[in-house]
């Protein structure tokens, strides 16, 4: 019944991080490539972030921890 979201967009060193937590009581298990291993936790459209991060020169990471799924993507800021 919990359905909570937080978003935050830092920019600091030339660099903006957009972070996106989102409760979830059940534990995500990211595989060897950093990535949900089921697709009910969105694994396929989390490839299309990580690929539109790395085009730009970027990164995703994802973490799980105490009831939270952190989504982290760091883009080099345009100067």
């Amino acid at each position: 019944e919990k359905r909570l979201i937080r978003v935050a967009v830092y920019a600091q060193n030339g660099f903006v991080m957009l972070r996106f937590e989102n409760y979830c009581a059940q534990e995500v298990e990211l595989g060897a490539d950093g990535l949900p291993r089921r697709n009910t936790h969105g694994g396929s459209d989390l490839r299309g972030v990580r690929a539109a991060a790395e085009k730009r020169g970027g990164t995703m990471t994802l973490h799980w921890e105490n009831e939270w799924f952190t989504l982290r993507v760091l883009l080099p800021q345009k100067s």
